[in-house]
């Protein structure tokens, strides 16, 4: 997931509960979307490693193998959903209210026609629900020739897609207890529905040319297979970190022939791209420097695209592009960290603080 989620409750009894190197992982793979919608904005072409698609797709590999059995372990909806919405939600709202509210200062309008515009509240209102295909822009904000797309934060419409995936573990769970299923051969079963439904659409989408089937292509459905191969990888997890190297290699080597497969990218890249970074996440060797817990990576990729916009606005995309997608960096890794120390964090302690009252209250009942 494109958050930072922490370890379940229940696998701190496995050692190491914690995996610093899943820090650095998010970091690349944020740091991978910044450089694509860099060079999508300001038509530069910088080139990285992964594409943007892989490294969406490996954060919801991430976020399967560590959100599926805080569920499957603890099946409180309740509290699964609270636990989501305490670390997504309140990064996700200040980034959308502060661009509603700060970009007044680059639109074309007067504040005053600004705010009173319908394009202000539908803006609002669609990002506020996660909607925001529905209306991307503000009014009078990042128009013009200089601009590729007048969409303010062309990056939230993963957070649907995100929330889709978490609410479909439980069901997932569900099914599997209800009919007694095996949960391995299940969740294959997901997998291979997801990689035949972006088949569909790829198929679809040359044959007619619709730039809507392509996009359907990549959203919720799409993403299941990258998100179940991080929970068929939790289910082998045991053997899977005993063997880190090998899997790493395996899926570097997938990820290397998906180039020459016929929808490589479809077919294989949601097993290469999920077993290279987990088998790298979950490696035990790394520098003390990254042993904290603070990751910041979900803020980054919240505020990298309003701040690629405002590049433009402001002329510097005409600096060298090295020098450009430094002050994007800059500028993004310092309002992302602000962002988690002011709103992330205080949530997150706030959890907590709730958590542990309604325990004393559940102990006091007692």
């Amino acid at each position: 997931m494109i958050s930072g989620e922490e370890l379940p409750d229940q696998m701190k009894a496995c050692k190491p509960v914690y995996f610093p190197n899943m820090d650095l992982v998010r970091y690349v793979l944020a740091f991978g979307v910044v450089v694509a919608h860099f060079n999508l904005l300001t038509d530069h072409s910088v080139w990285f490693f992964i594409s943007s698609a892989d490294c969406v797709g490996a954060f919801f590999a991430l976020s399967g193998f560590l959100v599926y059995p805080s569920f499957e372990k603890v099946p409180d909806l309740r509290k699964y959903c609270a636990d989501r919405a305490f670390r997504i939600l309140p990064p996700y709202f200040t980034i959308v209210f502060l661009c509603a509210a700060g970009l007044v200062f680059a639109s074309d309008l007067t504040p005053a026609e600004y705010f009173s515009s319908p394009g202000f509240w539908k803006y609002l209102a669609a990002n506020l629900t996660f909607l925001n295909w529905i209306h991307p822009s503000l009014p009078g904000v990042f128009q013009g020739d200089s601009y590729v797309v007048d969409a303010v934060n062309g990056s939230l419409w993963t957070m649907k897609v995100e929330w889709c995936l978490y609410l479909s573990v439980p069901l997932v769970v569900w099914v599997i207890r209800r009919f007694r299923l095996n949960r391995y051969k299940t969740v294959a079963a997901i997998i291979a529905l997801s990689i035949i439904y972006r088949l569909g659409f790829a198929y679809l989408y040359e044959i007619t040319g619709s730039e809507m089937l392509r996009i359907l292509s990549r959203q919720f459905f799409g993403q299941l297979s990258y998100f179940y191969v991080g929970v068929l990888i939790y289910f082998s997890r045991d053997r899977f970190s005993a063997n880190l190297l090998r899997m790493f290699c395996l899926g570097l080597t997938l990820y290397l022939l998906t180039p020459l497969v016929p929808y490589g990218h479809i077919i294989l890249s949601p097993v290469a791209v999920s077993v290279c970074v987990l088998a790298l996440s979950l490696t035990t060797r790394t520098p003390a420097i990254l042993r904290h817990r603070h990751n910041v990576s979900y803020e980054i990729y919240l505020f990298h695209f309003p701040i690629e916009q405002l590049l433009i606005f402001a002329g510097l995309n005409a600096l060298p592009v090295w020098a450009s997608l430094t002050l994007v960096a800059a500028a993004t890794v310092v309002l992302a960290l602000l962002c988690h120390f002011t709103v992330g964090l205080p949530f997150l302690r706030l959890k907590r603080k709730l958590r542990g009252k309604a325990g004393e209250n559940g102990r006091g009942q007692m």
